[in-house]
């Protein structure tokens, strides 16, 4: 069995931890070594990956000199080297998450300071996570900043200006005033849009998604305007209306191509309709056009989940993204495994599903599970 990957100790381990301490007693000779490393290693291991950052963070608060104009002095004075990869950079930089949060506990009323240190941060790691406190506290300062950061020559700074203000920054909280009004965000994007490196345009990409989940409507009219037919335009549509294509979102699947047709004939075929927990859920579906033209077709499928309260729940899965020619018929097999997950539990009784094409739902089946 392959051993499962973990993180929190390939992130913060005694080893780095140990590393950290060495590189500031070599700048800080008062540094108080074994005490901040006791401090940190006798609750090291019971800790999962954001409170190992949380400890850590605690313990340079405690530890390094005052006032914050001495102590994020030590912390740029060992930063490692630059990152100059976008793509596969492991991941050492982790350590220097808890000095960004330093800066952001000791840091709020030394503006300048904290925002050199943040880019600095992000050219080796990233300061995501904790540039949005500063743009809670000190709203219009840090937005200047990151308009100027737009156009820095660094990707990762770059890169930052996006994955600060998402709305929805996994990981973070959310910022609920872009959530209202995106307005400020749209602006930033639109400078990054076309950036030369993927790396910042995912990153524009997941933040329109981010942006889409409360207003859709803003997203479509944005990337409407974007449209300018490159491959990498293309890519940044497909990658932001993601949550939107998979909710089937019309006027999303329109501007991808994908319309509506009342030209289908679709039939989903179960191979059996009791079916136990650990089992495939076995199914065909044939899909006859009638159309006079080829037409783009995104074909998903919902299983609608009995919950502990007997109501169903839907969960959109994709299935196959193709051209259907005039008159054409196809035929899907799809085995979909049912077993309980960490983010889902399986209850008996009765269970949809249908297929979904360019949005429109089709053709509903019932099966039963048994637990």
């Amino acid at each position: 069995m392959k051993e499962k990957f973990d993180m929190k100790s390939v992130a913060f381990n005694k080893a780095n931890i140990t590393h950290l301490a060495d590189s500031i007693i070599d700048v800080y000779l008062e540094f108080e070594y074994d005490k901040f490393l006791n401090t940190i290693f006798l609750q090291l291991d019971s800790l999962e990956l954001k409170k190992r950052s949380n400890l850590i963070e605690d313990a340079l608060v405690s530890f390094l000199p005052k006032p914050f104009q001495r102590g994020v002095d030590v912390l740029l004075k060992i930063l490692p080297d630059e990152i100059i990869d976008t793509e596969n950079f492991g991941y050492d930089g982790f350590i220097l998450m808890p000095q960004a949060g330093y800066v952001t506990r000791c840091g709020m009323e030394n503006f300048e300071l904290s925002m050199n240190a943040f880019y600095e941060i992000t050219r080796r790691f990233t300061a995501e996570f904790h540039i949005r406190f500063f743009i809670l506290e000190h709203y219009e300062k840090t937005m200047q900043i990151l308009e100027k950061w737009c156009m820095d020559d660094c990707p990762h700074v770059r890169r930052l200006v996006s994955e600060g203000c998402r709305p929805r920054l996994p990981w973070a909280f959310a910022l609920n005033r872009f959530k209202k009004d995106p307005t400020p965000i749209l602006k930033l994007l639109e400078k990054l849009k076309n950036d030369p490196e993927l790396y910042v345009r995912r990153s524009v990409a997941n933040n329109l998604n981010d942006i889409s989940k409360d207003n859709p409507d803003v997203v479509i009219k944005t990337l409407i305007s974007w449209q300018d037919d490159t491959k990498e335009m293309r890519w940044l549509t497909k990658h932001a209306l993601r949550t939107l294509l998979k909710d089937g979102n019309v006027d999303a699947l329109s501007l991808l191509g994908y319309k509506q047709s009342d030209k289908f004939d679709v039939t989903i075929t179960l191979n059996a309709t009791k079916i136990y927990l650990g089992e495939n859920l076995d199914f065909n579906v044939e899909i006859s056009s009638k159309e006079v033209k080829p037409l783009k077709i995104m074909i998903d499928f919902i299983i609608y989940y009995k919950k502990a309260n007997g109501s169903l729940s839907p969960k959109v899965f994709k299935l196959s993204s193709k051209t259907i020619k005039a008159n054409e018929t196809i035929n899907i097999s799809k085995k979909h495994k049912l077993a309980n997950f960490s983010t889902r539990k399986h209850y008996k009784g009765e269970h949809n599903i249908a297929l979904v094409i360019n949005g429109k739902i089709y053709d509903k089946h019932s099966f039963e599970l048994k637990v």
